[in-house]
């Protein structure tokens, strides 16, 4: 509060704007998201700052921005916490595409507890996980959970290839 009036940073009110469908007005004319956003085009990192922010808020974390008089953070905006060892039970995944450098998980529980437990890979259709059964883990997942031995290669066998024939 100041002066008895709400302040919020370029990036709170975006948030706001944006997900609690909030208004913004200057006078009686109501101020788009892109209207505010577009006066930040010029900070750096501004629209993977608001992105990063928006997904910790709907991770439940709450996020305290610094000074940001032109769009930028102060120094010590960021939260550290302390490090902890990630425990995950092991899986074993059978396909790896390495053309597209993509796993599939195709396990129904451990693919699904895979994501909305631990949020690794995307689990059924992009944005709509109640779509779908398997859990695609790019590249980096993969290598992340191999490398911490939670996820081990086992046999696979000869890729099945599909043919769609035209008309």
């Amino acid at each position: 509060m100041k002066n008895n009036k709400l302040q919020l940073s370029a990036i709170e009110a975006l948030y706001l704007l944006d997900v609690r469908n909030g208004k913004c007005k200057s006078g009686s004319v109501d101020i788009s998201f892109s209207e505010i956003a577009s006066k930040f085009t010029s900070a750096p990192k501004f629209i993977a700052r608001y992105f990063s922010y928006k997904d910790w808020r709907e991770r439940g974390l709450v996020v305290k921005e610094g000074d940001s008089e032109n769009g930028e953070t102060s120094k010590n905006s960021t939260k550290i916490y302390p490090a902890s060892s990630l425990h995950l039970p092991k899986y074993s995944l059978r396909v790896f595409f390495k053309s597209d450098l993509t796993t599939i998980l195709d396990d129904n529980e451990k693919g699904k507890e895979l994501y909305e437990r631990f949020w690794f890979g995307q689990y059924g259709s992009y944005k709509a996980a109640e779509r779908g059964q398997l859990n695609k883990l790019d590249a980096y997942e993969t290598l992340f959970l191999m490398d911490k031995s939670v996820l081990s290669l086992g046999k696979t066998t000869r890729p099945i290839l599909f043919r769609v024939q035209g008309p």
